[in-house]
């Protein structure tokens, strides 16, 4: 373990890295990788490649993600989600809209936070949510 003390560290902070998005057969996979570090199990050339591109991968995702322009576009983004979010509560409109049109909301502001943007489709939604409560605004 004395060899690999480093990658057991970075490992295990990767794991516990909330931000950092890992579907679960790749959690899997880094946590065996950590658990065979820990365990002294031999590591193998293939299992030392395997961790350090696991390192490798986290390591480029944080520089990309903490891109100061990408920051700032990520709160501009969020921002107007959240305007709408505010727009919704407020609007006329029965419960059952206002449920599905939040929760829609908070599925792309998650969707934001975790790739940094908005799909077209999202885009368009979200202009004819905002058209929509504009027009009942005007007709109330």
């Amino acid at each position: 373990m004395d060899k690999f003390k480093k990658q057991h560290q970075q490992l295990s902070y990767i794991i516990s890295d909330g931000d950092y998005y890992m579907n679960d057969g790749y959690k899997e996979f880094v946590h065996s990788m950590t658990n065979a570090i820990s365990g002294g199990r031999t590591i193998t050339p293939k299992m030392e490649s395997a961790i350090q591109k696991i390192i490798d991968g986290y390591v480029k995702w944080r520089k990309e993600n903490d891109d100061p322009k990408r920051v700032e576009k990520i709160q501009s983004i969020e921002e107007k989600i959240t305007k709408l979010m505010f727009l919704v509560k407020e609007a006329d409109g029965t419960d059952k809209w206002k449920d599905s049109s939040l929760s829609f909301l908070t599925s792309v502001l998650k969707g934001v936070k975790r790739y940094g943007r908005v799909t077209p489709k999202q885009k368009e939604a979200l202009n004819k949510m905002y058209h929509k409560i504009k027009i009942y605004e005007k007709n109330s």
